[in-house]
């Protein structure tokens, strides 16, 4: 079984070609000597899946592509024009960039302290690139920049006295200082979407990670999708590529890189079909009412990979799903 790499593919996607579970690729990339980092494979390489005499699978590198070749090539001072290629992904990054490099999460007590924007110059409602805006209580010594977030959804679990995490915090723009002070004179840039009065300033120095290495958790996860990323409520549903919260965090044993199993809960129906089932029948949706209850086992629904985590909370991509997802439903080690 062979395969050309494309421009756009990830290492996931690839692997998910080759093996029933793609996330023990690391194994299988890593026991060929021929690809030295399976984070470095390119457009135009060919791939094949083999097995060594002991009988263990593994992807070796079948064919190097013209532009892994042409980079050992000696060239004469003379102007050349190439396209760029780097080496494909682990996992789409384009989905989850902004959620690696802003504050996502905000506690109760930074929403309580955090600086936030009074007004904006000329009585402006809201707020984008180039605008002017007035912080409060930025201190004696601010920094250069802040990230401004809007403090949104309330992430609790799941139930009625269900324990509050925080607040989903969705970036807006950077606040570059340009007069300190009470109130505090900023300018807007780079913004992601509008930015309003009592929007939350937050220092903010996370970086990208460049690879992520998919893995089982160290230890056994039992908890629950408590929010899906772009949604309003609990109805709300995510599929392939879409961002879920987790209430499950570092205290749990999670790291940025590990794979969960997510069911989707079937919920309960009313069984009308066994003892008495001529009596629940007779009396119509009425009957049906009174009928046992039955609760439907959850099924396999999708795989996520753990990219942020904090102590209580974390961030998921949904890398592969076969089912949509929704709030409430439980995740597992796969």
């Amino acid at each position: 079984m062979t395969y050309t790499v494309k421009p756009g593919d990830t290492l996931w996607g690839i692997a998910s070609m080759f093996l029933r579970d793609p996330w023990d690729w690391p194994e299988v990339w890593y026991n060929n000597p021929k690809i030295k980092n399976p984070h470095w494979i390119y457009p135009g390489d060919v791939l094949q899946l083999a097995y060594g005499r002991n009988g263990r699978a593994r992807i070796r590198l079948l064919r190097a592509s013209p532009l892994r070749r042409a980079s050992t090539l000696t060239l004469k001072p003379r102007l050349l024009s190439t396209p760029l290629s780097a080496a494909i992904p682990t996992i789409p990054y384009a989905a989850i960039a902004s959620f690696l490099a802003r504050p996502t999460v905000l506690t109760s007590a930074q929403v309580r302290r955090a600086p936030h924007i009074i007004a904006f110059r000329n009585q402006q409602q809201i707020g984008g690139s180039g605008s002017v805006a007035y912080v409060s209580s930025l201190g004696r010594h601010p920094l250069a920049r802040y990230s401004v977030v809007h403090v949104g959804e309330e992430l609790r679990d799941p139930g009625l006295f269900g324990h509050t995490f925080g607040y989903l915090g969705t970036y807006t723009a950077t606040a570059l200082i340009r007069a300190p002070g009470d109130p505090a004179t900023v300018v807007l840039t780079d913004a992601a979407r509008e930015t309003f009065a009592g929007d939350r300033l937050i220092s903010s120095d996370a970086g990208i990670p460049l690879t992520f290495e998919p893995r089982a958790p160290s230890r056994p996860i039992h908890g629950k999708v408590i929010w899906v990323i772009g949604g309003t409520g609990a109805m709300d549903l995510a599929g392939q590529y879409d961002i879920v919260v987790l209430n499950r965090g570092t205290r749990a044993g999670l790291v940025p890189g590990d794979v969960l199993t997510a069911d989707h809960e079937q919920g309960t129906v009313h069984d009308t079909h066994g003892s008495f089932s001529w009596l629940f029948r007779s009396f119509g949706g009425l009957g049906r009412d009174f009928a046992p209850r039955v609760k439907l086992p959850a099924e396999r629904a999708a795989t996520l990979l753990v990219f942020k985590a904090y102590r209580h909370l974390s961030f998921a991509l949904v890398v592969a799903a076969t089912n949509t997802i929704t709030e409430g439903d439980p995740v597992h080690n796969p």
